[in-house]
């Protein structure tokens, strides 16, 4: 039995930048570029695996959200979307609060800056 394992990301915003509730919260794939504001965003991880046609598949979901909540209840918010699985995923260490991207801002006040990710050319294939 074949196994793929992937990082997907997950953000849900549901918060516009001036405070107020969005009428439709609208679920992105990426990481927000601002990911480093621990005020306006909250990070969640967890893992799904399961199998179909022969295949063993190890979705490591990656969450964002702009609204704080208990684990359980963060992913309930996007639990449709867990099983979906996205080919080949994002790179783990750019799902999560390790690295900064090219694309990330950073502002002193969130804290320390975190180190950027270094790549390999072989890590942009997706």
């Amino acid at each position: 039995m074949e196994t793929i394992e992937v990082h997907n990301i997950y953000t849900l915003y549901e918060i516009e930048v001036d405070g107020t509730e969005v009428e439709t919260p609208i679920l992105g794939f990426s990481r927000p570029q601002d990911w480093g504001d621990s005020s306006r965003w909250h990070y969640h991880q967890c893992r799904v695996q399961f199998s179909y046609g022969g295949t063993v598949y190890i979705n490591n979901c990656h969450l964002w959200q702009n609204v704080e909540r208990n684990s359980v209840e963060a992913f309930q918010c996007i639990a449709s979307y867990l099983f979906m699985v996205m080919m080949p995923g994002r790179i783990e260490q750019l799902a999560g609060k390790e690295f900064l991207d090219e694309d990330d801002f950073w502002d002193e006040a969130w804290g320390e800056i975190p180190p950027y990710y270094e790549s390999d050319e072989e890590d942009y294939d997706y």
